[in-house]
């Protein structure tokens, strides 16, 4: 027998073959658990960023790596032409015409303002006569847009005294009014404000925060 013999039992043999098949199972198991993991991360992917109908591999190259941001360089024709100005096409579209002015303040109120002048300037400098308007002319138009309006009402209770009954007891009748009550206790707001801010939140879709 020689010096760097090696001797194994029988019993030895089984049981490095009984590790040896163990391990084999082991790693079948752990190769399916990466795949089935493989294919969740798959369905996560394709349910956040819609690419439900687009291939593997834009999502998992070699079923361990992400992929989700090669898809140009993956597709891309490296032999293709470069596109020019007479190459690309562009669909055509029919564009809708602009409305005019009188259809875009056909429901807007009209105030007209009168460039009049001076009861000095009605005076004619050549006879002394006065000027008489004989007609307008349309110069201009313009929107005009006042933006929403905030004040503050403030309510006085008013007080009377009887001066009679003053004269009479030398003690004054006094009577106070009574202020409507407050929609809120120690709160500015009224029922116009209240108002106001329900519509902005819940018609309007403005946030609490923003209206502040």
């Amino acid at each position: 027998m020689g010096k760097n013999t090696v001797v194994i039992d029988k019993n030895e043999l089984e049981e490095l073959k009984k590790v040896a098949h163990d391990l084999a199972e082991e790693n079948a198991q752990l190769r399916q658990k990466l795949e089935r993991m493989n294919e969740l991360l798959l369905n996560a992917q394709r349910a956040r960023f819609g690419q439900s109908s687009e291939r593997t591999k834009y999502v998992m190259q070699g079923g361990t790596q992400l992929g989700l941001f090669n898809e140009a360089e993956a597709e891309q024709d490296h032999k293709a032409v470069e596109p020019t100005e007479s190459t690309i096409v562009i669909p055509e579209h029919t564009r809708k015409a602009k409305r005019t002015v009188d259809e875009l303040t056909a429901s807007l109120p009209v105030k007209e303002v009168l460039i009049t002048l001076s009861d000095d300037e009605l005076i004619c400098d050549k006879c002394g006569g006065k000027y008489e308007m004989i007609g307008k002319k349309l110069v201009s138009r313009r929107l005009e847009v006042i933006p929403r309006q905030c004040y503050v009402v403030e309510y006085y209770s008013c007080s009377y005294a009887c001066k009679s009954c003053e004269t009479k007891t030398g003690y004054a009748n006094i009577v106070t009014t009574v202020t409507p009550p407050m929609l809120m206790k120690h709160s500015l707001a009224s029922a116009s404000t209240v108002a106001n801010v329900m519509t902005q939140k819940y018609v309007d879709g403005l946030p609490l925060a923003r209206q502040e």
